[in-house]
Formats: structure tokens, C-alpha cells, sequence
């Protein structure tokens, strides 16, 4: 929240690389102070799908891997279950090793 600085339960993490996508979802279910958290390939990436024409069946498989819109644009991660008194920092920190953000 930009008024009280407070983590508003969920965020958006940009992973450089698939590779570091597809390491990074292995933080699924991973608890974080007390909660634990969700990582999904961000629904961003499905709607773009969906605008160039993919079928369903193309949409659901990619579950936690992106597409080449994303891959341009840099590949986003939906982190929900978050703690409210989560940082930025900590969040960089917690998925700094699975690539460059």
C-alpha cells in the first residue's frame, strides 16, 4: 500500500529469464513469515495469450511457463499469501537466487 507502506497481501515479481521463471515457481507453497505463498505464472501472460488467438488448451499448458509476449516484455510472476508486513526488499531477496529481477 503506498500510504502505509504495508505488503497488501500480494505482488508482482518480473523474473529476467525463463529459466528463472520456471525456478522461481518452485517457491509454491514455501512459508514466509507464518503464510504460505502462492507463485503462478501471472495472469497477464494468459490474457495475452488469449488476445493473439490461443486456444484453451494452449493457454492452460503453459501454466507456469511463458510465452514469447512475455519473454519480450520480461516474464511476471503473481506472488499472492503474502505477509502484511513483507518488504520489497525481502521480497527481492527471497527470489534473487533464482535469477536476475
Amino acid at each position: 500500500d503506498e500510504r502505509s507502506g504495508k505488503c497488501l497481501g500480494v505482488g508482482y515479481v518480473e523474473m529476467a529469464d525463463k529459466e528463472g521463471l520456471l525456478n522461481a515457481l518452485q517457491l509454491h507453497g514455501t512459508v514466509l513469515l507464518g503464510n504460505p505463498i502462492v507463485v503462478q505464472s501471472a495472469l497477464a501472460e494468459k490474457n495475452r495469450m488469449a488476445a493473439a488467438g490461443a486456444s484453451a488448451a494452449e493457454i492452460k499448458a503453459i501454466g507456469g511457463m511463458a510465452g514469447p509476449a512475455a519473454q519480450a516484455e520480461g516474464l511476471k510472476l503473481y506472488v499472492g499469501g503474502l505477509h502484511y508486513e513483507l518488504s520489497e526488499v525481502q521480497m527481492r531477496e527471497l527470489f534473487a537466487p533464482f535469477g536476475p529481477l
